[in-house]
């Protein structure tokens, strides 16, 4: 008899409050993992030697010419290591996505990093932190590395830049 008189006022205030909760906001977006989510990839002809998650705009111009400097240093790549552990961002890592761990520039940033050596360039998104190796500034997915051309080096000087949006 006493679970009567609990159970009605429960689903009356629910009732009454359930469209400030969850589903019914039809003006707030409910799962947005799926707006540029790292290895996102437009549906377009890329130009030859170029591989990036964001639109064809940005891939025609070097990062030199459409964003701006945020710093330079040596990077290094982590994989097979870190494949399917959980990032800071609180997703899953996917070596083969276009994403790189900085200690300090905001989880989601967009960024494009080029290697000065061979002057190749790649977008990423930053999702998790580190790199925890004494003097190197970014970490790089196996994906970015790849583009880059530093898998077999290891560690490569690299620039930075930040990518207007």
């Amino acid at each position: 008899m006493l679970k009567k008189y609990l159970l009605f006022p429960i689903c009356f205030m629910v009732g009454i409050f359930g469209s400030f909760f969850g589903q019914a906001q039809a003006n707030k977006p409910q799962d947005t993992a799926f707006e540029l989510a790292p290895g996102f990839r437009y549906d377009y002809e890329m130009p030859p030697g170029r591989r990036s998650p964001f639109p064809a705009e940005l891939d025609r111009l070097p990062c030199e010419r459409q964003t701006r400097l945020y710093e330079g240093g040596s990077a290094s790549w982590y994989g097979p290591g870190f494949h399917g552990r959980k990032m800071a961002n609180g997703r899953i890592f996917n070596m083969h996505d276009y994403t790189v761990a900085h200690r300090e520039l905001p989880l989601g940033t967009r960024v494009c990093i080029t290697n000065p050596k061979n002057g190749k360039w790649a977008f990423a998104t930053v999702t998790d932190r580190g790199p925890y190796a004494h003097g190197r500034i970014v970490d790089l997915s196996k994906r970015v590395a790849q583009d880059l051309d530093i898998v077999d080096h290891g560690v490569a000087p690299v620039k930075i830049y930040l990518v207007r949006t």
